[in-house]
């Protein structure tokens, strides 16, 4: 007879992806497909957050089957869990183009992923599902300047 449990707790995004776990979207989930305006809402609460000097903000629930620690399928906030990790990228990629690699070095390793030493690229943290990882990997995860973002997005016709 087979148990299972529900561990329920507060944590950080910091939290969340800090640590060796990894996250992997199951297939049976939808495609990443927040538009402008839900990233915008995020930002706006993010950016509203910090204006205001709150320590924390709710982001939302985030389920995971840890049945195979330390890779946690992602259940439920996958919209969230990605659009906070495109964002951690596009910090990194930022902080490279201002020059401080120390700081884009950190947020790699910390929030992102581990790099490979024989591939010199990184293992990202979090593998979304067949039909958006390739994209995610190569073009977000990899670091580009912001400006190959920009017109990669334009190119692929993709929001904001």
């Amino acid at each position: 007879m087979s148990t299972s449990s529900i561990d329920s707790r507060l944590m950080s995004f910091g939290e969340l992806l800090t640590g060796n776990n990894s996250y992997t979207v199951p297939s049976f989930q939808r495609d990443y497909s927040w538009t402008e305006a839900e990233v915008d809402q995020l930002w706006d609460d993010l950016r509203e957050t910090l204006d205001e000097n709150r320590s924390e903000h709710f982001i939302g629930a985030v389920v995971v089957n840890n049945s195979k620690k330390p890779e946690l399928m992602l259940i439920d906030g996958q919209q969230r869990v990605t659009t906070m990790s495109i964002l951690m990228c596009v910090l990194r990629d930022l902080a490279k183009e201002k020059g401080d690699e120390q700081l884009a070095q950190t947020i790699s390793q910390k929030y992102l992923g581990s790099l490979n030493l024989r591939t010199r690229k990184t293992e990202s943290k979090l593998v979304l599902n067949e039909r958006n990882n390739q994209f995610y990997q190569e073009n977000i995860v990899e670091s580009h300047k912001i400006t190959v973002l920009r017109d990669l997005s334009k190119k692929k016709n993709i929001d904001k």
